[in-house]
């Protein structure tokens, strides 16, 4: 699906590109040699729109918050602040004086990754899209990792660069997300299970003929009243 998003998102913002910056040249702002680099602007603009804040939208519109507790709570604290301090250093210059190897733009995708499969969905989109301040930030003030993006390559490498690095953290969002999914799923389903066994006065078991081992449920050796009987037999 989020892939899906981001191809539907491609091909609509062409037509928004199209339209917006014809009205740019009917208005006499821009003009017509200007036209094609100012459309695709444009439309890279707009599919970055797509790509960032789409997703923080759904997520945190369709989807409910995990509630962390405890621990949990302190991990996603620091995890989300860490992140936000190496977004600093890298591309806004904190501590850069300090350290001994400057940093660079892929040290980004470890932290995106660590919150992508600890926190999930929600986080990641946040993360991401505090991300892509900090690093137009630093473009603008012409500090950090993209210091020079603007008079070099027009923002070219930080569109690349934050659309993988949003696919990358998305991606691995998405899927440890079905996998959390699944596994409530299952847990739901041994439970029923067991509540209907329990209900029914059934059992089930299941023998290994291999390694002579056997494994009965809860009910089943409650109902038979013999002790233990998953042991080897």
């Amino acid at each position: 699906d989020y892939l899906q998003l981001i191809a539907f998102g491609a091909v609509a913002s062409i037509t928004s590109a199209v339209i917006g910056v014809f009205s740019l040249l009917l208005a006499g702002i821009i003009t017509s040699a200007e036209y094609f680099g100012s459309a695709l602007i444009w439309w890279m603009g707009d599919m970055l729109g797509v790509v960032l804040v789409t997703p923080f939208i759904l997520a945190w519109w369709q989807t409910k918050p995990e509630r962390f507790k405890g621990k949990q709570l302190i991990e996603e604290v620091l995890l989300v602040g860490i992140t936000v301090i190496a977004g600093q250093i890298i591309f806004l210059g904190w501590l850069n004086d300090s350290l001994i190897i400057g940093p660079k733009g892929f040290m980004m995708f470890l932290f995106i990754a660590w919150v992508a499969i600890r926190l999930g969905i929600r986080p990641t989109t946040f993360v991401l899209n505090i991300i892509a301040i900090q690093a137009l930030s630093g473009a603008y003030l012409n500090v950090g990792y993209f210091a020079n993006e603007i008079a070099i390559t027009g923002f070219y490498n930080y569109w690349i660069y934050m659309l993988i690095l949003s696919g990358v953290g998305m991606v691995l969002a998405v899927y440890v997300n079905e996998i959390k999914q699944k596994e409530l799923s299952l847990r739901a389903s041994e439970t029923h299970l067991r509540l209907s066994q329990l209900n029914g006065g059934i059992g089930t078991w299941e023998a290994d003929l291999i390694t002579n081992k056997q494994k009965w449920s809860e009910n089943c050796v409650s109902l038979l009243g013999f002790p233990n009987l998953s042991e080897p037999r």
